[in-house]
């Protein structure tokens, strides 16, 4: 159970998303020695509240720019969701459940951005910048709250 080091292999072209996912990565890294049960749960629904809103935004820059990969992230998501909060009702302090966490977290997250991530790359990085502290919060088309504002090189798209 390797400590995961970024590397710029894992960037997916978007700054916001690769920053996210390095959080992830620290918050995953954490654990590695940190066998106390109160610890290790702090961490994990730490990891879980910050997960649902990365994958969040995620999503929703993917279903803006209607990425035909979209529905096998959602599940991919829901299923890293499940896996987590299952992690939460176990023994943290057994070495060999700590292990099975850690472990899994880890291949999960490096697997999920080389190989499902990965596949949005060109299609995301063409935006330089995306704002997700815009205020007032807009509604785009199709009636629904839309709380980013896409900018393109020289461009904006709301």
């Amino acid at each position: 159970m390797a400590v995961i080091k970024w590397t710029d292999s894992y960037s997916v072209g978007v700054t916001v998303l690769d920053e996210q996912h390095k959080t992830l990565v620290i918050m995953i890294n954490s654990m590695h020695g940190a066998y106390d049960q109160g610890v290790m749960f702090d961490v994990i629904m730490k990891m879980f509240n910050y997960a649902a809103e990365h994958f969040e935004l995620e999503e929703s820059l993917l279903r803006k720019r209607s990425f035909s990969g979209l529905a096998n992230q959602v599940r991919e998501h829901k299923m890293f969701m499940r896996k987590a909060s299952e992690f939460a009702g176990k023994d943290l302090s057994d070495i060999a459940t700590h292990t099975k966490v850690v472990t899994f977290l880890s291949e999960w997250l490096v697997h999920h951005i080389l190989h499902e991530d990965m596949q949005y790359r060109e299609i995301l990085a063409l935006y330089e910048d995306y704002d997700t502290s815009q205020t007032p919060r807009e509604q785009d088309t199709n009636g629904q709250v839309d709380t980013f504002t896409l900018k393109r090189r020289g461009g904006s798209f709301v």
